[in-house]
């Protein structure tokens, strides 16, 4: 399930994130709108975003 941390800077939301989540994805949203993969240490497009928390979602839905 995606979860989005948001607040003003300095704040720890970085800090918190890689504590309590250390195997999840970690995408990080700079000044100037590009949007970096940590994980795979890379620049991914909005659309590539969208498609893999899509299929982040399909993985996780429960059918039953």
């Amino acid at each position: 399930m995606p979860l989005i941390i948001y607040g003003r800077r300095k704040t720890g939301k970085t800090f918190l994130a890689k504590q309590v989540f250390k195997t999840a994805y970690y995408f990080f949203v700079r000044r100037d709108r590009s949007i970096f993969f940590e994980n795979e240490d890379r620049i991914v497009s909005y659309n590539e975003l969208l498609y893999m928390l899509r299929n982040e979602r399909k993985k996780n839905t429960y059918c039953g």
